[in-house]
């Protein structure tokens, strides 16, 4: 290269290489950036240390840190270890890897003494978990009397058999279960009038 002086930036905190007041380059990059300056007859003249690799700023439309030196020709190279990506490569050009480090992920397995059951009443406000209880309480003896209303000879020894059965029947509504096809009508208009307003008040909650 004919002794070419590259001005050279460096990412500080590398692992991987050191630069002593002299100037001197140590550690592994800058042990074999040492080696490669003597074969390809090139000096190395560090003119400036960053503390990030360089990343596009989307709001300033300028590259950052190491890579904004180099594409703003303020240097020439750049020793660090850079992770291989698209935007990068639109700019800069990487030499052959030295190391190829792979990256891996951990997520913290949850443990089961870590779920929080009271995470499952979050899913409504206290206002609507009151609404529902009342009208889960109240419906069934409401439905009761209609049907009374309806039938006068059903009698009122079986009130309480009949209450049990509505409110049986109205868990299951709740439960997202079907309804039998022998509720009379209505039974049914009135079961599905609370579910309405029940629905409805969720929806605004």
């Amino acid at each position: 290269m004919h002794g070419l002086v590259l001005k050279t930036v460096v990412v500080e905190d590398s692992p991987y290489i050191e630069v002593e007041k002299n100037g001197t380059m140590s550690g592994l990059f800058g042990d074999v950036l040492t080696e490669l300056s003597k074969i390809a007859n090139f000096t190395l003249n560090t003119v400036k240390f960053m503390k990030e690799y360089g990343r596009w700023d989307e709001e300033n439309k300028i590259w950052t840190g190491a890579v904004g030196e180099i594409a703003a020709g303020r240097a020439d190279i750049s020793i660090s270890e850079f992770s291989l990506t698209n935007n990068r490569l639109d700019i800069i050009d990487y030499i052959i890897p030295i190391i190829v480090s792979p990256m891996h992920l951990y997520i913290k397995d949850p443990l089961l003494y870590d779920t929080k059951w009271t995470g499952y009443f979050k899913v409504f406000d206290l206002k609507v978990w009151i609404f529902i209880i009342v009208i889960i309480s109240i419906a069934p003896s409401l439905v009761t009397i209609l049907k009374m209303v309806d039938n006068p000879e059903r009698g009122t020894h079986r009130i309480v058999s009949m209450i049990l059965e509505n409110y049986l029947e109205f868990w299951g509504i709740f439960c997202q279960q079907g309804l039998a096809g022998n509720i009379c009508w209505t039974i049914r208009k009135y079961k599905n009038c609370v579910v309405l307003i029940t629905t409805t008040s969720n929806q605004l909650a």
